[in-house]
């Protein structure tokens, strides 16, 4: 990390895992609805499916490669990755494809959130413990925003949504 405050630090990471879980919780009912309505039940749960198979596939991969995920570059890139994805699904309209970029989504994700984890427990100074319990509050702090801004965001503007994502 850089030679700011490990707390300055700690909030930075925080404060991205809370924007990562928002954006995940507000397009999934968005999305899940629309490709609902569009097409069967069975597209939104292989939409579903394909982001938490990404996940797994994801953290397998980190699990396996723990000294290359850890990089600053490769948790970027990672990052870089889920949020292309998340782009580009405001413009399929297919729902196979969607459950294939919603994999590689989950994929960037499942890769990344080690890495930053990792980084957290690097940090100097912080109680590990008391830094997971951030970690935690900023995962459920993001997925209530993210819900709530997706309760109030209309179906019909998912190119704004993922835009903003």
């Amino acid at each position: 990390m850089t030679r700011r405050s490990p707390a300055r630090n700690a909030r930075l990471i925080y404060a991205g895992v809370a924007l990562a879980s928002g954006g995940i919780a507000f397009y999934v009912p968005l999305m899940l609805s629309m490709v609902g309505l569009a097409h069967s039940g069975a597209w939104p749960a292989g939409i579903l499916f394909g982001t938490n198979l990404g996940r797994l596939l994801g953290s397998h991969v980190a699990s396996r490669r723990g000294a290359v995920a850890r990089r600053r570059g490769v948790i970027v890139g990672n990052i870089v990755l889920e949020g292309i994805a998340l782009f580009s699904m405001a413009f399929l309209d297919a729902p196979w494809m969607l459950v294939a970029v919603a994999t590689v989504a989950g994929l960037g994700s499942g890769m990344s959130f080690p890495g930053m984890k990792n980084a957290l427990l690097r940090l100097d100074g912080l109680d590990p413990s008391r830094a997971f319990a951030g970690l935690s509050m900023s995962l459920r702090l993001g997925m209530a925003g993210g819900y709530l801004a997706g309760a109030l965001v209309g179906g019909d503007h998912l190119v704004a949504v993922f835009s903003v994502l």
